[in-house]
């Protein structure tokens, strides 16, 4: 009779090009050499996976990070089809920063969980918008309801857009 495999957690850091800009390279880095000092083997250490993902739709709460717990292995070309639900195989991090890495980490292997203040649930609300596009994305999510990513967002009001022509060079 062989004996149970380890749990796996997936490690997904956004690599979009906001989040790239607000230090996701540097981010996806740390936890890499942080995974690397994790003492292995044991029956119920999990085997950490750290992985870029693409842009999860939640640019102004970012660097973000997906965690997935898993019994099957998640392809790489999954990365894009997240859930971002926090479902209880699923934690959304936001606005992690380098400081923050140890305690994801720590809670990851520990806990099999993201800590508490790095949610998503509890960071969105407390975290100010940087600019007024994060703060349109924030609203549209609010009014559409969703716990899901805005993908895209059109508003003729942006400087250079004049009533949705095209900007200052259209006819």
């Amino acid at each position: 009779m062989s004996s149970p495999l380890p749990p796996a957690v997936d490690v997904f850091v956004c690599e979009g090009r906001v989040c790239a800009a607000n230090g996701a390279g540097a981010l996806a880095a740390a936890v890499v050499d942080a995974v690397a000092c994790l003492p292995t083997g044991g029956a119920s250490s999990p085997t950490v996976h750290v992985r870029r993902g693409g842009c999860y739709g939640l640019c102004d709460l970012g660097p973000n990070v997906v965690v997935r717990r898993r019994a099957a292995k998640v392809m790489v070309d999954d990365a894009d089809r997240l859930d971002l639900r926090g479902g209880p195989d699923e934690d959304v991090a936001v606005a992690v920063a380098a400081a923050d890495v140890n305690a994801l980490v720590q809670g990851i292997v520990g806990a099999g969980r993201v800590p508490a203040p790095l949610l998503r649930a509890t960071r969105e609300g407390i975290l100010a918008p940087r600019s007024p596009v994060e703060a349109r994305l924030r609203a549209l999510r609010a009014r559409r309801g969703t716990t899901k990513g805005v993908l895209a967002v059109v508003d003729d009001d942006l400087p250079g857009r004049r009533g949705g022509q095209g900007g200052q060079g259209a006819p």
